[in-house]
């Protein structure tokens, strides 16, 4: 039978995803509860933790999915006319108004005590958009009882009212329980430079029941009819669309969901269709569902009669049929859009309800009759149909009359007005939490996303440190141990042809000493002069080679010990800066070899060549420069000469080429019988 599942059973099939899927609610639950806004709730996670409730947020999207799949949406809105009360425009004030700037009362039946109202956004109809139209920002919802008092059962004040969209606004109406709704509104929907305010429809409910207003009263309105009005606030027309169920996946077809007939003919001004309810009830509604078009296509008010009558007849207590009573609504003239049209049975006995309908409307060049659905139902209690007759219309559509009991409108099934707006709020609430599940996925997946990448930059750059530390150790290791063998080299050189050389040094003096002959004695004294230049050569050799004389200190130290050891002292002045007021900086060894074979070359031109009796010598750091300067006051020579590499002067070629290598600044001064200068400036 219809309408089995009701709110009760939505509702479990959430509270169950709830209990299946605590945990993952439970990280979802970082979101403002006002405005619905997720919080960042990624950072509560701990890191480690990230893996395992990216897999519960699936699994909890995939719940929440599944019963978004049981729940109804939202149709198409359809409404060309009657789009509900329109407040007007007001200039924007910055601050809050202690007075509302638009005020409406509503008032039901006296016998109606409200447990809820049902506020219904409006839409902008000259846009295609699902948000809504001038919803108030800050207003109040009042009940007022009998004796005028005025109980507020909500209010946004102090704070904007979330943007509900499409989806109605439900309010709890506390005790006590009252027939009449003030609505007051401090500040609208901003457009433009001005305020506006409008609401599609309000519903007041009472137990399980929603029961339309019967007055309303506004303190302004804007008019603009058919399409904006007071009265169009409490028509029962929304742009919410019909109250209908998913559809089953196993659901016929459109065109086999719905009854439809088209007449061949003109129709009879009368058509019939009666519904028999087996015995007298007590009638709360007969609510008639449009159809929808065997196409697929949203037709509007697709073959719904332009006039409608409803007609009451009782089972009199010998069984026959009393006199009929028509119901004081009429439908005439008007389009029902995606809406149900409800005609209220006012607790009246009937066993019979005819429905009268003319004025079909033209559909193929046809006049067309389509119904979706027709319910019986007082409270929460649908009534079941016993039968259907039909009168003015063609023999064959009694077999598909059976169409308009069968709970379902284009192959949707049939939901009561409250369970189904109940469940549009359960669905909007399920995409709030999907929203922030996907949001709180993103996030997470970002920190983990990161987490790896600066894991991965992390290792690279250890790696690399324990590459370069690696590369490092084994450069020092090198140097030791080249060093090391340097210092045995220098050992063994020392050791052996120093002591080779030293032998020949005394032998040669022995024979200088000895010999009667003055040719021999002569070559003694030469050998012995050589023997000492070669004992001075071995020791240049090994303190080159030596990797603890690489400083700048010790290489000052040489360059004037080298001074004192080419020059005669009585024909030397020499001028060197302090060895305790030159640094231990490092020195190459290319450096060391070429200032202290440049020194040694321009000494011994001096010495061998320019016959010189006094020669000046400065061996300087200013700063970080170095300065090697050799004044003589030889024979000198032509510096054209000089300059032009004649052969036999490879000495100056050679002294170029180091100055050269030192990227040093290389000056030579001289002219025939007056000495020769020559000064090397050097960065050290």
């Amino acid at each position: 039978m219809i309408f089995t599942l009701r709110l009760s059973n939505a509702k479990a099939l959430v509270l169950t995803l709830m209990v299946l899927c605590s945990g993952q609610l439970a990280l979802c639950a970082a979101v403002d509860l006002r405005t619905g806004a997720p919080l960042d709730a990624s950072a509560e996670v701990a890191l480690f933790e990230i893996p395992k409730r990216l897999h519960e947020l699936d699994v909890l999207k995939q719940e929440v999915r599944s019963v978004l799949e049981q729940l109804p949406y939202l149709n198409q809105p359809l409404q060309y006319e009657g789009y509900g009360y329109h407040g007007g425009y007001f200039p924007i004030l910055d601050g809050l108004i202690d007075e509302p700037r638009w005020t409406l009362d509503f008032s039901f039946n006296r016998n109606i005590l409200l447990s809820q109202v049902i506020l219904v956004p409006a839409l902008d109809h000259r846009a295609n958009t699902s948000e809504s139209y001038g919803f108030p920002r800050r207003f109040r919802v009042s009940t007022i009882a009998a004796d005028g008092s005025v109980n507020v059962i909500q209010e946004w004040i102090h704070e904007d009212c979330p943007d509900p969209g499409r989806y109605p606004l439900i309010i709890d109406a506390s005790e006590p329980r009252a027939y009449k709704v003030r609505l007051e509104v401090f500040r609208g929907e901003v457009s433009g430079d001005r305020e506006v305010f409008a609401l599609d429809e309000l519903y007041g409910v009472m137990g399980l029941s929603e029961h339309p207003c019967e007055h309303v009263e506004a303190s302004s309105a804007y008019t603009s009819l058919p399409y904006w009005g007071t009265e169009f606030v409490i028509d029962q027309k929304t742009s919410l669309g019909l109250p209908l169920h998913v559809k089953a996946e196993n659901a016929e077809r459109p065109a086999e969901s719905d009854f439809v007939v088209s007449f061949e003919s003109d129709p009879e001004p009368d058509c019939v269709v009666e519904l028999d309810l087996g015995r007298n009830r007590k009638l709360g509604w007969v609510a008639l569902f449009p159809a929808q078009s065997p196409s697929g296509m949203l037709i509007p008010d697709y073959g719904f009669p332009g006039n409608i009558r409803v007609e009451l007849v009782r089972q009199t207590k010998a069984g026959g049929r009393a006199d009929g009573r028509m119901l004081p609504r009429e439908w005439i003239d008007q389009e029902p859009g995606q809406n149900v049209v409800a005609f209220n049975g006012g607790d009246l006995n009937a066993r019979w309800i005819r429905i009268h309908m003319g004025d079909f409307p033209t559909h193929n060049q046809q006049q067309t009759f389509a119904l979706g659905e027709i319910n019986v139902y007082r409270l929460d209690t649908l009534y079941p149909i016993e039968a259907i007759r039909l009168e003015g219309f063609p023999a064959e559509a009694e077999a598909d009359v059976d169409l308009l009991r069968d709970g379902k409108v284009g192959g949707h099934p049939v939901l009561f007005l409250l369970d189904w707006l109940n469940q549009l709020q359960e669905r909007k609430q399920l995409k709030r939490l999907l929203e922030n599940c996907t949001v709180l996925g993103e996030q997470l997946e970002a920190r983990w996303n990161s987490f790896w990448r600066i894991l991965l930059v992390d290792i690279a750059v250890l790696v690399s440190l324990i590459a370069v530390l690696f590369a490092i150790i084994q450069g020092v290791l090198r140097r030791r141990h080249s060093a090391a063998l340097r210092r045995q080299v220098n050992s063994d050189l020392h050791d052996d042809i120093g002591s080779k050389v030293a032998a020949i040094s005394l032998a040669s003096a022995y024979v200088e000493r000895s010999a009667s002959e003055p040719m021999v004695r002569e070559r003694g004294a030469r050998i012995r002069t050589i023997a000492a230049d070669m004992h001075h050569g071995l020791r240049d050799v090994l303190w080159l080679t030596d990797a603890q004389t690489d400083t700048l200190d010790h290489v000052m130290q040489k360059l004037a010990d080298s001074v004192r050891v080419s020059i005669p002292a009585e024909q030397l002045e020499l001028h060197a800066t302090p060895p305790g007021q030159v640094p231990s900086t490092p020195v190459k060894l290319q450096v060391k070899r070429d200032l202290l074979l440049f020194l040694k070359e321009v000494l011994h031109n001096a010495a061998s060549h320019a016959h010189a009796t006094r020669i000046e010598v400065e061996v300087a750091l200013v700063g970080r420069t170095l300065y090697l300067k050799v004044k003589d006051n030889g024979q000198g020579f032509n510096m054209k000469e000089y300059e032009s590499f004649a052969p036999g002067h490879h000495g100056r070629r050679t002294m170029r080429e180091r100055a050269q290598r030192l990227n040093g600044v290389l000056t030579v001064d001289s002219s025939t019988g007056k000495g020769t200068l020559v000064e090397l400036k050097v960065q050290v």
